[in-house]
């Protein structure tokens, strides 16, 4: 594993569905590959929310949770270069559960997982 960035919660300042501010993470890269985010949803999570993940501010993922019960997703965030970069997630609600419109908070725990680079005859 590369890095634990624990459980964070992020209260949202803004009015509607998209939660401003994101939830920002430096994060130190040892060697060139391929980075996988671990979202560990907290038990106490009520309404389903989308996650867009950031790296140095490039939009590289996105993923749907139903947030029903405790549960963690992996998701490949491409190629990453060794060295310091920023991490960043948003959330945006889904109208459900304790969700009637506004999302007023998100939290959760994110592993950080690299795999190395392979060579370049075997990528697809």
């Amino acid at each position: 594993m590369l890095q634990e960035l624990g459980n964070k919660r992020i209260e949202c300042t803004s009015n509607g569905q998209l939660c401003t501010p994101r939830r920002e993470e430096q994060i130190e890269v040892k060697e060139d590959g391929i980075l996988y985010a671990e979202y560990i949803v907290p038990p106490g999570h009520c309404g389903p929310i989308i996650i867009y993940f950031y790296v140095d501010n490039r939009l590289k993922g996105r993923e749907e949770y139903q947030i029903d019960n405790y549960k963690s997703v992996k998701k490949d965030l491409g190629f990453i270069t060794k060295g310091t970069h920023t991490l960043a997630l948003e959330a945006k609600g889904v109208t459900g559960g304790c969700n009637k419109g506004k999302l007023n908070s998100w939290g959760g725990a994110v592993n950080l997982h690299i795999l190395p680079d392979p060579p370049i005859f075997c990528r697809s």
